[in-house]
């Protein structure tokens, strides 16, 4: 019996936006959580194109050749030609249960295979497969902590973030044919990983002054940290050439020109107008939810995102007053 239509939930962990009181009084936050919509945005927030019909849609990833995007979409991995065509499911196992979680994928070097993060051990674990969807899906980096994917250098090294008890999210590396090693762990959460083109510079957000802010580092030496956002910012994505880095502040898209791993002029504000880079448009920017909001910049430097309709942003709160009255009458006890 449903009592509540199209209640917000964070597509990140799950949770539903609601809770009832002892006496009765019952609140919820609205919001379609499948109005989303894969799009195509130029630097102004226009809509170029979408791809799609509306669902949960999250993190997408282009394909090197930037032809292809790889994507989440009900807690699976998809990839989609940008030119048309029907989208291949990527991962779908025979007897796969629900509780299995395929997210964040992204691209190796050639474009021939995807990696992405997924829960079907019982832990957050790291899994490659073919891009075209052949073949079974393979574990690439299975630890005993939680993982997520970062980015892929041009040689193949991965960067990915682990998730920590003490010292919350850390940065690793995952160079070819060697063993997973940490290249930034502190006592802060740094997450969300983007090594540069030419591979030199990783940006990633760090939490280090109370909020995420974008840093950037010479992969050499991390050691070395040169902040680029000064009012938060998160999920920072290199333009195809490596002269400019975009990120989210809120629900705002910011850039800045760089050269050799520093800014070289003023923050400069995209747009904003209440886009969302995942379903949960304005929400605080907590480690988790930061994770998974992330966009594309395409070789014109067009933004592909995820954009969140009208209807799938909770922008009211909603109460019921004596709803155990409302519930007798709705779900009636006494009948067999």
């Amino acid at each position: 019996m449903t009592v509540a239509h199209k209640v917000f939930a964070n597509v990140v962990n799950g949770r539903l936006w609601f809770d009832l009181s002892h006496n009765g009084t019952f609140v919820y936050a609205a919001g379609d959580v499948s109005k989303n919509t894969l799009a195509l945005v130029d630097h102004s927030g226009h809509v170029v194109t979408t791809y799609g019909e509306h669902s949960h849609f999250e993190t997408p990833s282009l394909s090197p050749d930037g032809k292809r995007v790889a994507y989440t979409q009900n807690c699976r991995i998809y990839v989609r030609d940008l030119n048309g065509g029907e989208p291949i499911l990527l991962t779908t196992e025979a007897g796969a249960p629900q509780t299995w979680v395929d997210r964040t994928p992204i691209w190796n070097p050639d474009g021939s295979r995807i990696v992405y993060r997924s829960n079907r051990s019982g832990n957050w674990d790291l899994y490659i497969k073919d891009a075209s969807g052949a073949g079974p899906s393979e574990a690439l980096l299975t630890k005993e902590l939680n993982q997520d994917v970062g980015s892929m250098r041009k040689d193949g090294t991965m960067s990915f973030t682990e998730i920590h008890p003490v010292t919350n999210n850390d940065i690793w590396i995952l160079p070819p044919g060697e063993k997973p090693r940490s290249w930034l762990a502190t006592a802060y959460s740094e997450t969300k990983p983007a090594f540069s083109p030419d591979g030199r510079f990783i940006a990633y957000q760090s939490d280090r002054n109370e909020r995420f802010e974008i840093y950037v580092s010479p992969f050499s030496d991390s050691n070395k940290q040169v902040r680029v956002s000064t009012a938060g910012g998160t999920c920072a994505a290199w333009s195809p050439k490596g002269d400019r880095l975009f990120f989210r502040q809120g629900t705002k898209i910011m850039a800045v020109d760089m050269r050799d791993g520093a800014p070289t002029g003023n923050l400069r504000l995209l747009f904003d107008g209440g886009w969302s880079l995942g379903t949960a448009a304005g929400l605080p920017l907590v480690p988790m939810q930061a994770l998974g909001f992330q966009f594309a910049v395409t070789d014109d430097e067009h933004l592909l995102m995820v954009r969140a309709e009208p209807e799938a942003v909770p922008t009211k709160i909603h109460v019921i007053f004596n709803f155990f009255e409302e519930l007798k009458h709705l779900v009636p006890t006494g009948r067999k």
